[in-house]
């Protein structure tokens, strides 16, 4: 019985999987692998620290290990840590891996790690000059394309690289001029509308507010043409103000129907308003003068007699 047990506690100190450490005089390795049970689709993965006798972890040891007939060495960082893996997954099957460490001025300290890989067996990857020696020398035809089968497989790439290079500058040129297209139709319909606004404009410039009122004072005599201008010209001076007043209150978030009643308040004559200027223009234009305007009331009509 306590040769069987004893059996089991060595076996269980060899295949131990997670922290494990092994001493020497002058470093001590404290290493585990990742994961126990891998597959033909994993890379085992090694990790682990390197210390001196006292704690203190030491940085630029090389640890290295063998992973089949796979060599794999790194040099420890300034927290003492390494890492070991190999370039690409093991075939099934039981690994020791023993990992060793050395640093000039300290003795070297090595400890073994079992691991097992599980799964489908690897292909075997044949390298590419037995592929080549295999099939001879590659023979130039008259076309220019090689017989060797690894020399077609790479211009048939090419070819579909170059024809997909080709298709891409292809459709960008065409892109570039569509694009160039549509923005010299944007500016041709953009000039055409400015011309038809001039044209709309021009045609309606006749039956604007000053060349209407214009047309109608063509025929008034000269005498007091002057009067109908100067009541045109308060009538525009307020309606241009009664405009400005309403913009700004559409400015400050008041709605149109607001605005309008602003307008419409602004662009008002009062009564006694129309008597004063026209008092003022009669005066300006020589058809009264002050003393006489006096003689008008304020509603513009001469006082009657008690």
């Amino acid at each position: 019985m306590k040769a069987e047990l004893l059996l089991v506690l060595t076996i269980m100190l060899i295949t131990g999987i997670y922290t494990v450490n092994a001493s020497s005089p002058q470093m001590t390795i404290s290493s585990r692998i990742l994961d126990s049970d891998i597959s033909t689709t994993e890379i085992p993965t090694i990790i682990g620290n390197i210390k001196d006798t006292s704690g203190n972890p030491i940085q630029g040891a090389s640890v290295q290990t063998t992973f089949g007939t796979e060599t794999v060495a790194y040099v420890t960082n300034n927290v003492g840590s390494f890492e070991l893996k190999p370039s690409k997954p093991l075939n099934p099957g039981s690994y020791v891996a023993q990992v060793t460490a050395t640093k000039p001025g300290y003795d070297s300290a090595t400890f073994s790690i079992s691991f097992s890989v599980t799964g489908d067996p690897l292909a075997p990857i044949k390298p590419a000059i037995d592929m080549i020696s295999n099939t001879g020398i590659p023979q130039v035809i008259s076309d220019g394309i090689t017989q060797n089968p690894i020399s077609q497989m790479l211009q048939k790439q090419f070819e579909e690289i170059t024809k997909a290079q080709l298709e891409a500058e292809k459709k960008r040129k065409d892109l570039a001029a569509k694009n160039k297209l549509i923005e010299q139709e944007r500016k041709t319909a953009n000039l055409n509308l400015q011309k038809d606004l001039e044209a709309f404009t021009k045609s309606f410039d006749p039956f604007s507010p000053r060349n209407a009122f214009a047309s109608f004072v063509k025929g008034v005599d000269e005498a007091v043409k002057s009067i109908f201008w100067g009541q045109f010209g308060l009538t525009e001076k307020k309606s241009q103000e009664a405009q400005q007043a309403k913009l700004k209150s559409l400015q400050e978030g008041k709605s149109s129907y607001e605005a309008m009643k602003v307008f419409q308040r602004k662009a008002a004559v009062s009564q006694k308003e129309l008597i004063e200027h026209n008092q003022g223009l009669n005066i300006q234009h020589g058809l009264s003068d002050e003393e006489v305007q006096k003689t008008f009331n304020k509603y513009g009509k001469l006082p009657r007699d008690d």
